[in-house]
């Protein structure tokens, strides 16, 4: 008889799958042409050094990008509950303390400007942490709610606001036992807006 996972194990095992998973791409982050990765890599199974000549020449094997640096101050903020402020002065306080990673322009815009409409799908990428305070079935709503909010502090395109809300609704879905194919069709069946490919192509074409 196979042993139940509870839910406080798939939170765990949701939180930590994401700063692993963004550990592991760091050799590789922004590399897009799957050729040179197998060429230079082979399959990606384990911690790799950044290349000299890369974005992350400061970091080292097993280190997190500059998203899961952020990621982990979204997890530091979150003390029971989550609160918008404590997060923001945190991510403020992680690139004004002589960062030495690689500063992306969407951080640079929010730290000059307070804002940024970048399309990047960094801001939506952060959410896993915030199962911690929102992982309960009750509480699917607030939260995609805070998703979206730690996303569009950041990232404040409509496409990828909404892109955090699906993410955050089929995180939820899985931490409660269903299915990834199961939650992604389900999902997949509701009107998404500013996510749609036709919407999004207009958008790019004004």
């Amino acid at each position: 008889m196979a042993k139940q996972v509870t839910l406080e194990q798939r939170i765990k095992g949701a939180v930590l799958g994401s700063f692993v998973g963004d550990a592991l791409t760091l050799g590789v982050h922004w590399v897009y042409n799957p050729k040179k990765i197998e060429s230079t890599h082979g399959r990606v199974n384990d911690y790799i050094s950044p290349e000299k000549n890369q974005y992350h020449k400061a970091k080292q094997t097993g280190d997190f990008t500059h998203y899961g640096d952020q990621t982990l101050e979204l997890m530091r903020s979150i003390e029971g509950r989550f609160s918008m402020e404590t997060f923001t002065d945190r991510w403020k306080a992680m690139w004004l303390a002589e960062y030495p990673g690689y500063v992306d322009g969407a951080t640079k815009s929010t730290l000059e400007s307070r804002s940024s409409d970048s399309n990047d799908l960094a801001g939506a990428s952060r959410i896993a942490p915030l199962l911690v305070p929102f992982a309960a079935a009750d509480k699917q709503t607030e939260f995609i709610e805070a998703a979206k909010a730690q996303t569009a502090f950041s990232h404040g395109d409509p496409a990828v606001i909404e892109a955090a809300a699906f993410f955050a609704a089929l995180t939820h879905r899985i931490v409660h036992g269903v299915g990834l194919e199961e939650g992604l069709l389900s999902l997949s069946a509701q009107s998404w807006t500013n996510i749609d490919p036709a919407n999004a192509r207009r958008r790019r074409e004004k």
